[in-house]
């Protein structure tokens, strides 16, 4: 019986969790590559999401290599991390959202 009244906690908290990524909207001045990266960071913070998910997050405009990537990623710090966002690299494993604005 306590698993049953644990679930409907969980799910409550899950819908929380999504009704804010739908509420989420990138800054102004991002190109659409950085937007996409972006809300890719957002949807899993916070939790880490590989560079292989990342790369598959956006599509046809992706980067074609994690290099690339590190350089969207090196130039979109650039313009979000004086809007109070950090983005952490897990050396190996991806990149994780640590912190955003409310």
């Amino acid at each position: 019986m306590l698993a049953w009244r644990e679930a409907p906690d969980q799910a409550r908290q899950d819908a929380i969790a999504r009704l804010t990524v739908f509420s989420f909207r990138p800054p102004e001045g991002l190109t659409p590559s950085e937007r996409r990266i972006l809300t890719a960071l957002r949807i899993a913070a916070p939790n880490l999401i590989s560079h292989g998910s990342l790369l598959e997050s956006y599509g046809a405009a992706r980067p074609t290599s994690k290099n690339a990537l590190r350089i969207y990623i090196q130039r979109l710090r650039q313009k979000i991390e004086p809007l109070g966002y950090d983005i952490e690299t897990i050396y190996g494993d991806g990149y994780q959202l640590a912190r955003w604005p409310e």
